[in-house]
C-alpha cells in the first residue's frame, strides 16, 4: 500500500522548484550522458580484443572469478563458454580482477601488456558508472555527489523520479527549499561515506540499485544459477549459493 503525504497538498502556484529541478537533473544525466554507455562499452571491448588481451588474461580471470564466486563445475563451464565479447565485457568491468591483475609481477614487468590494457581501461572509464560512480578503493569527492544522480535503466529512473516527486514536494514544503536540498545531498553523501567506512578497499562501483548501466547480453547457459552482484554489468554469471 502506498501512503501519500496529504498534510502539505501540492500548490502549483508555489511549485516545488527544488524537487522539479532535481528530477530534471536526473533525467538530463540519464539521457544526456548515460544513454551513450552502450557505445562506450563496445569501444572498450573492441580495444581490449584488438590488443590481444583476452588470450593473455582469460584463464587467469576464469580461475580468479571462479574462486572468488565459489562457482561449481557447471557454472564455471557456463562462464568459460560465454562468447568472446560477452566474456570480455564481464572481465573488463570486473574491478576486483583488475586490481588482482595489476599486482601480478608478470603484468608489472610487461610494458606492452600494460599499455594495451590502459587503453581499454581508459575507454571503459568513460562509462557513466566508472566516470561518475563512487568506488571506495578509489575514493574521490566528485563520486560522492555524482553517483546519486546515476540510474541503471529507464524503469529505475522513472520509479525513482515518481517517488521523488510524490514525497519530495511535501518535504520541500515542510523543510524549506534549502534545508530540503541539503538533506537530499547530505543523505546521498552519507550513504557513500558509510559504505566506504565499512569497506574502504572495495574495488566496486557505488551507484543506486538496480545499477545496470552497461548493455544487457543474456546468456542462457549462464542464467541457471544466481546473478553476479557487480553493479557494472548486465552479464548474468551466477554465483553458487549454499
Amino acid at each position: 500500500m502506498l501512503i501519500l503525504p496529504a498534510e502539505h497538498p501540492l500548490d502549483w502556484k508555489k511549485p516545488p522548484l527544488v524537487t522539479l529541478l532535481l528530477i530534471l537533473l536526473n533525467v538530463l544525466v540519464y539521457f544526456g550522458y548515460q544513454g551513450g554507455d552502450r557505445q562506450r562499452l563496445e569501444q572498450a571491448v573492441h580495444l581490449y580484443l584488438d590488443g590481444g588481451l583476452l588470450e593473455r588474461e582469460r584463464q587467469m580471470f576464469l580461475e580468479q572469478f571462479t574462486s572468488r564466486r565459489n562457482l561449481d563445475l557447471d557454472q564455471r563451464q557456463a562462464l568459460a563458454s560465454l562468447p568472446r565479447q560477452q566474456l570480455t565485457a564481464l572481465l573488463l568491468t570486473d574491478l576486483q580482477f583488475e586490481q588482482h591483475l595489476h599486482r601480478k609481477p608478470a603484468y608489472q614487468a610487461d610494458t606492452a601488456w600494460q599499455q594495451a590494457r590502459q587503453r581499454a581501461e581508459a575507454a571503459r572509464d568513460r562509462i557513466s558508472i566508472y566516470r561518475f560512480g563512487f568506488i571506495p578503493a578509489q575514493f574521490n569527492l566528485p563520486g560522492l555527489f555524482a553517483a546519486m544522480f546515476l540510474h541503471g535503466d529507464f524503469v529505475h529512473l522513472a520509479s525513482n523520479m515518481l517517488f521523488l516527486f510524490l514525497f519530495g514536494f511535501a518535504l520541500e514544503i515542510a523543510l524549506g527549499r534549502w534545508r530540503y536540498l541539503a538533506l537530499y545531498l547530505l543523505g546521498g553523501v552519507a550513504a557513500h561515506l558509510l559504505w566506504w567506512a565499512l569497506d574502504p578497499a572495495k574495488p566496486e562501483v557505488r551507484v543506486p540499485r538496480p545499477a545496470r548501466s552497461v548493455p544487457q547480453a543474456p546468456c542462457a547457459a549462464a542464467q541457471s544459477a544466481g546473478q553476479q552482484d557487480t553493479p557494472s554489468s548486465h552479464y548474468s554469471i551466477h554465483q553458487k549459493t549454499p
